[in-house]
């Protein structure tokens, strides 16, 4: 049933190649809004619409390749699909709007700041992971053709990003070794 409905609504293709290397206001806009749809720093994204929670949800309708509609954008997910997206994922507003909740206890939790840019080796070398690569194993669902201005990169035909771009240690929260220095 959606797949025959959203096919009809979705916009040509995002184009492959090349891309214009997006400003560092663009990022900045970019990492901005991310942010407005995240319950804390480094937390799944929620869910700007509402959804039926009893079922299985119809998410990878619209969000298994990514697609434009209009002028909103149905992001790819940068993981393998699961049967329970709202496991995660939870409406970003009242999953029921016209319930009135009484007492909403207050939550003062904080995740890990986030490092900004990617660390360099040196001037020139490609930028380390600026985030954990828990659940997002799919660097194109944001950093393609279909992610924000800011994000993305300017050779989406690329396939292995981690042949180049390595994870920070730092952010992957690993131990430094026995006698390392800092």
């Amino acid at each position: 049933m959606y797949e025959g409905a959203i096919d009809s609504l979705a916009e040509e293709p995002f184009p492959v190649k090349p891309l214009p290397p997006g400003t560092p206001e663009q990022r900045a806009q970019a990492v901005a809004s991310r942010k407005t749809h995240q319950a804390y720093d480094g937390a799944p994204p929620t869910i700007p619409h509402e959804i039926d929670q009893r079922e299985v949800p119809g998410c990878l309708a619209c969000h298994g390749e990514g697609m434009k509609v209009g002028n909103r954008v149905a992001p790819k997910i940068s993981h393998e699909p699961y049967q329970s997206c709202a496991q995660c994922h939870v409406v970003g507003d009242s999953p029921r709007p016209l319930v009135q909740y009484k007492d909403l206890p207050g939550n003062g939790f904080v995740g890990l700041a986030s490092t900004g840019n990617g660390a360099r080796a040196w001037p020139g070398a490609p930028p380390t992971m600026p985030h954990p690569m828990l659940m997002r194993t799919d660097c194109a669902s944001c950093h393609g053709p279909k992610g924000p201005p800011g994000l993305r990169t300017s050779h989406p035909d690329r396939q292995n990003c981690q042949q180049c771009h390595d994870s920070s240690a730092l952010l992957a929260q690993r131990p430094a070794p026995q006698g390392a220095r800092p």
